[in-house]
């Protein structure tokens, strides 16, 4: 028994206890950040952190890899349900009150980790400065919706709106089903923050296969299976985390204040991210038809797919760094950069030449305009993926307001490009402008990455990580 609480694997398994007992420790009464954790910790540290690290490497590309199987299973099973114009209804019925609750988000996602893993405020604090924020955002995102919708959606027929309006209703469902998941992942217990992650692309999955089987493959039906998926999130997440932290939350206003202020900064990258990836769809819903949208909705399915590893290779590094001092941090954020290029590189290659043959098989033939811009969208799928790794390394390093500053330049030529090209071009005018705009972000953030974080893109390259790293005796 002895061995067995000595062994690396007992003591890789017991962080993810001591963080949550940490976190549960703090003093509710004293608002003032911990200055010396040491004592939630057990020699020898650096190792036990060097192994928990590659162990939460292999948890998070496990996950990432099953959303993308899954996300790329629903996008065939849709498309194949709904035909070209049917996939592009469905983008604009979930495009704009998604981009709702993004908008109303309060960066409380990045917020909920990084101040958890700091142990500025004890889990009860956090839990209900969370409860009272996502009420807020619910609200905000439920009257916003109101008055958008209609707007936005005027081109479409009536029950196309009716069923917006049934996705901003569940949109506080969304909003609130996903702050366990980012509870979790800060606490550690990553096998629960993956399998949280799972629960919506799963539930989905299973509902269109069923949609399929009995062939029900209305637009409403969907939608349906969808929002169905929000609720099995809301209720599993909510049920792992009263299991694992079993705590009632605390009304605490130095915890909501802590969250704001931090989300604040990290709203503005994340507003500018999500609208420079997302303003393609959201212009096209208005401007092209669902037929042009459809094609589109399903090139940007497949070229997203080959990011799935710089996203897993993010939250490591965030996670991890939020918790480090800046040296190692920066050498976490340089293996994840390394990592990503690596795999963007190969794969990018591979899809542009599968591209024809996968859309014809896994889509059908009616969807074959969809392989020129998938296409066209492989080099700002690399620029995307290594700025995802940037990102969420300024978020760890306590700047999450600098990749702002990057998705800005990005998305000035995108709205720029689309208003003017989209037009007359239609969606392959939308590829290509998005691939610029990904490659001037990411170059901006190389640069910022270099002046303000001090991380160069030679030593994201080339800089030697044994620095620091626990020197391990191996004998025979």
């Amino acid at each position: 028994m002895a061995q067995e609480r000595d062994s690396p694997s007992a003591s890789i398994a017991d962080s993810g206890r001591r963080r949550t007992s940490c976190a549960l420790e703090v003093n509710a009464d004293d608002e003032s950040p911990p200055t010396n954790t040491d004592h939630c910790f057990s020699r020898p540290y650096s190792l036990m952190r060097f192994q928990n690290h590659i162990q939460r490497y292999a948890h998070t590309v496990l996950a990432q890899g099953g959303i993308l199987a899954l996300g790329i299973t629903s996008g065939i099973l849709s498309a194949r349900l709904l035909k070209p114009s049917g996939r592009g209804i469905l983008a604009a019925v979930t495009i704009w009150p998604l981009a709702l609750a993004f908008l109303c988000s309060f960066g409380l996602n990045q917020a909920i980790v990084y101040n958890l893993s700091k142990l500025r405020h004890s889990y009860a604090e956090i839990c209900g400065a969370v409860l009272t924020i996502g009420a807020a955002q619910s609200l905000i995102v439920v009257l916003a919706g109101t008055l958008v919708l209609p707007v936005a959606l005027r081109h479409y027929p009536p029950d196309v709106l009716r069923l917006a309006f049934w996705v901003l209703a569940f949109t506080p469902i969304l909003i609130l089903g996903g702050y366990p998941a980012n509870l979790l992942q800060a606490l550690g217990h990553d096998r629960a923050f993956n399998l949280v992650r799972m629960v919506a692309p799963a539930t989905f999955v299973l509902g269109l296969a069923l949609l399929a089987v009995v062939g029900a493959g209305a637009v409403g039906n969907v939608v349906a299976v969808q929002l169905a998926g929000y609720v099995a999130a809301l209720l599993i997440g909510f049920g792992l985390l009263i299991a694992k932290v079993n705590t009632r939350p605390k009304a605490s206003r130095a915890a909501t204040r802590d969250l704001m202020a931090y989300g604040a900064r990290a709203q503005a990258a994340n507003l500018t991210t999500y609208f420079n990836q997302r303003s393609d769809q959201l212009v096209l819903s208005v401007l092209v038809p669902p037929r042009e949208l459809g094609l589109y909705a399903v090139a940007v399915t497949l070229a997203m797919a080959v990011t799935f590893l710089p996203q897993a290779a993010g939250l490591v590094a965030f996670t991890d760094g939020a918790s480090q001092g800046p040296e190692a941090a920066k050498r976490t954020i340089a293996t994840s950069f390394r990592l990503s290029l690596a795999w963007l590189t190969a794969t990018c290659v591979l899809l542009f030449i599968a591209a024809p043959f996968l859309v014809s098989v896994a889509f059908g033939p009616t969807f074959g305009g969809a392989s020129v811009a998938c296409r066209i969208l492989l080099p700002g799928m690399v620029a995307v993926g290594l700025s995802q790794v940037l990102y969420a390394g300024a978020n760890a390093l306590g700047r999450p307001a600098l990749p702002s500053l990057s998705e800005a330049a990005g998305m000035a030529i995108t709205i720029l490009g689309l208003v003017v090209l989209v037009p007359r071009y239609g969606y392959l005018a939308a590829a290509a402008i998005s691939t610029v705009s990904y490659i001037t972000s990411f170059v901006v953030m190389i640069g910022l990455s270099t002046t303000r974080l001090g991380l160069s893109l030679y030593q994201l390259l080339f800089q030697r990580l044994d620095s620091g790293m626990p020197q391990v005796e191996l004998s025979i």
